[in-house]
């Protein structure tokens, strides 16, 4: 079995209170109950885990990033020796 990183499985976790959540939403939806509170809890989960997905690419460079930081400084160590 693979092992997931640390971030994909909060993901994975996320999104199951977020499917859970939602048969409860529908549940509530059927039996005409209304709780404000708990629409509130679903979007506090749905901004949860698209802050997770959103951190993915955030905090890391690409490795095109990487070469043009590392052309960049190869050019100012030249320019510095001559």
């Amino acid at each position: 079995m693979p092992r997931f990183s640390k971030r994909k499985q909060l993901l994975c976790d996320v999104q199951d209170v977020l499917v859970t959540r939602e048969a409860s939403a529908l549940l509530r939806d059927v039996l005409s109950s209304e709780d404000a509170d708990e629409d509130n809890l679903e979007e506090f989960w749905e901004y949860k885990y698209e802050d997770i997905q959103g951190t993915r690419y955030a905090t890391r460079l690409s490795h095109y990033q990487k070469r043009i930081n590392s052309l960049a400084q190869a050019t100012l160590q030249s320019e510095a020796h001559v």
